[in-house]
């Protein structure tokens, strides 16, 4: 069960790991709620408490926006939570994370490939069409990918321009039985009407569930985690779940200035790898990792982790 608010009230000094507190924190809140940090006598009475016995207490309360950043700053887990607000008053202290949908990942992940026939779980059972692109396409590439629901930008062959998605990358657990036997991306591609700025959850099955789109090239790239796979009691369950991974999805890649968007990963549709691959233009690729994309006996397979930034 996720929450709407989780609070440390009197206690974030005393926690062991601030960070690893906060962390934890953001598992159990949904997108677009809070982490409060609260104390009714101050963070000056914390300070006074800290100097007596820092055993006890071993640390101070974030005093800043800065310092509320640092501590939910990570290079290698997911990063759900913004500083919002500080209120920092002689005798009441109230800091306040707001807890994103999605977290960017620090390096978006680039992977084309033929799509292969899956097993119609997502389309028969689920109403949620699905493309898929097995590991073994990509080499090792995929094994560093933790298993989960990703935000991604995608491109299917015949579309003009990138669509939003939402993909698992796991075994699909729930199907008890009937696991993977490979670890999967499984894309599920959003449409956007015109005007571009608009978008709405309505899914493109011809494409996706069509017979004539296996064995098509797509390209996706991977800009932020949702959430990790879970095996799910029921079906109804896990079909709520995608609903929410779907609406996620459409409120990070909007551009209308909505209170979740996230403009970083909105123009990251616009990268010049990804538009190299999908359009076939010789951009610069001087804005590429130090990595070498991944070699398969496919040349039209590709994995590889790029820079955010160009």
């Amino acid at each position: 069960e996720m929450f709407d608010v989780a609070v440390f009230n009197a206690c974030f000094g005393n926690v062991f790991d601030q960070k690893a507190s906060l962390a934890s924190a953001a598992q159990v809140v949904k997108g677009g709620g809070s982490v409060l940090v609260t104390h009714p006598l101050g963070g000056n009475f914390v300070d006074d408490l800290r100097r007596r016995d820092p055993s006890v207490v071993p640390h101070q309360l974030p005093r800043s926006l800065e310092a509320m950043d640092r501590l939910v700053e990570n290079k290698t887990t997911p990063n759900f939570l913004r500083p919002q607000s500080l209120i920092d008053d002689l005798d009441f202290y109230l800091a306040t994370w707001r807890r994103v949908p999605v977290a960017p990942l620090q390096k978006p992940l680039l992977v084309r490939g033929k799509v292969q026939r899956g097993y119609g779980r997502g389309s028969r059972k689920l109403g949620f069409p699905t493309a898929n692109l097995p590991e073994n396409l990509f080499g090792s590439t995929l094994e560093d990918l933790p298993c989960g629901v990703y935000t991604c930008w995608a491109f299917v062959q015949g579309d003009p321009r990138p669509l939003p998605a939402v993909a698992n990358c796991g075994i699909s657990p729930t199907f008890a039985g009937m696991e993977n036997p490979l670890k999967i991306i499984e894309a599920h591609i959003i449409q956007r009407p015109d005007p571009p700025f608009l978008i709405q959850a309505q899914t493109v099955a011809a494409k996706a569930a069509a017979a004539e789109f296996y064995d098509k090239p797509m390209t996706l790239l991977l800009v932020g985690f949702q959430r990790p796979e879970r095996k799910f009691p029921s079906f109804p369950q896990l079909i709520n779940a995608i609903k929410t991974d779907v609406q996620n999805a459409l409120a990070i890649l909007t551009n209308d200035n909505g209170p979740l968007s996230e403009p970083d990963l909105i123009k990251l549709q616009h990268h010049p790898r990804f538009l190299e691959l999908i359009i076939g233009t010789n951009s610069s690729t001087s804005f590429r990792e130090d990595i070498p994309p991944t070699s398969t006996d496919d040349a039209s397979a590709i994995a590889e982790w790029i820079s955010p930034s160009f």
